[in-house]
């Protein structure tokens, strides 16, 4: 069995494999919780992506309990051809979620949309070269900036799909932000396929079931890619498992 550790600005996810065959999954909330997902017997692998936390103190506390490990960074080898211009500074967990989508739609050209603290626009093409695509404020970040730098906007949550037109200041703003990042997804999905031509598009990250029924685009959405692509990852990098 295989422990996948995907963490992230604000959960850390842990997956279960046997293989290529996802099997469960669990979110942990600190350094500290990572002790209850070992069990009597340690997981043969342990394969680590990390956004949002001190990769010291991660690596310290695995060495502590002499589990052997495998931690994907951007210089990590994948099935993709990186053509960014700053492989150094491109995260993992766009790097896995690229690997995850192009491997689910077996070599497909494929745009990945991932609607967590940031949302990112990721395109792969069917050969398997990673283009880069976009970054852009996520929802939660949207909110946080009205009430942070505004003296009178309160400060507000996601709270399901507001009506186009807003008759008070937090329905203006609950528009302004969900409907705005909306017709963003489309029109981004749109302008690519102009320059790029067609592909398939998948939706991961916490926001997205929210979104699935409201984008026009025939879309995709797996919550656990970025798992699996770290799992893939892995796989490609490991000769027994």
């Amino acid at each position: 069995m295989q422990l996948v550790i995907d963490i992230g600005n604000s959960k850390t996810k842990v997956g279960y494999f046997e293989g290529t065959n996802f099997l469960k999954k669990e979110e942990i909330d600190s350094l500290a919780s990572f002790q209850k997902i070992f069990g009597k017997t340690p997981p043969k692998h342990i394969v680590i992506g990390k956004v949002g936390v001190d990769r010291a103190a991660v690596i310290s506390w695995l060495q502590q309990k002499n589990v052997s490990f495998f931690w994907v960074d951007s210089m990590t080898r994948t099935p993709l051809k990186i053509l960014y211009k700053s492989p150094h500074t491109l995260g993992v967990d766009r790097i896995a979620a690229a690997v995850g989508a192009w491997v689910t739609f077996l070599h497909k050209a494929v745009l990945v949309i991932d609607l967590g603290s940031c949302i990112t626009y990721d395109l792969v093409t069917a050969n398997g070269e990673y283009l880069g695509g976009a970054i852009s404020p996520g929802i939660y970040l949207r909110y946080k900036a009205m009430s942070t730098f505004t003296a009178n906007l309160p400060a507000l949550k996601f709270d399901g799909f507001p009506p186009l037109i807003g008759r008070s200041t937090e329905e203006c703003m609950q528009s302004g932000v969900v409907n705005g990042v909306l017709f963003e997804i489309e029109k981004m999905i749109e302008a690519y396929r102009k320059e790029i031509g067609d592909f398939e598009v998948i939706l991961t990250g916490g926001d997205s079931n929210f979104f699935e029924s409201k984008i026009k685009a025939n879309i995709f959405v797996n919550q656990n890619l970025i798992l699996e692509g770290l799992n893939t990852i892995l796989l490609s990098n490991v000769s027994e498992i």
